[in-house]
């Protein structure tokens, strides 16, 4: 896997479940407070696993980690409220005509943390 090849799908994600989570009216705001607080968790737990790997931990150890991490999403993506027909068709919108989920190499090393970042030329 290549240096930032989980990154961009894993925020990807964190941004899919913002954009589309429509506030339901019978859901409380606290539900998805929760979700979300439980994602940026486990954003900055492959955050983590990234710096691990760079400073020597073994990849196998990295895989077994990714995966339980994987496996704390799926839960906490089958408890999150689901969202309504308007707010998918604006994500669906978005994502097809805003290209919103696209990040250049600038935005994707300026996530990753300090010892991550690679030095890009910068274009005219």
């Amino acid at each position: 896997m290549g240096r930032h090849e989980g990154l961009p799908v894993l925020l990807g994600c964190v941004e899919t479940v913002d954009r589309t989570f429509g506030i339901h009216p019978r859901v409380s705001v606290g539900v998805h407070t929760e979700v979300g607080a439980k994602l940026w968790g486990a954003r900055e737990a492959l955050l983590s696993l990234l710096v691990d790997l760079q400073d020597g931990r073994p990849a196998d150890e990295v895989r077994r980690e990714r995966d339980r991490l994987n496996a704390s999403l799926e839960q906490i993506y089958k408890a999150a409220p689901r969202t309504n027909a308007k707010a998918y068709a604006a994500a669906q919108r978005a994502l097809k005509e805003a290209e919103e989920l696209f990040f250049t190499d600038e935005e994707l090393n300026k996530m990753l943390p300090k010892q991550l970042r690679t030095p890009l030329a910068h274009q005219p």
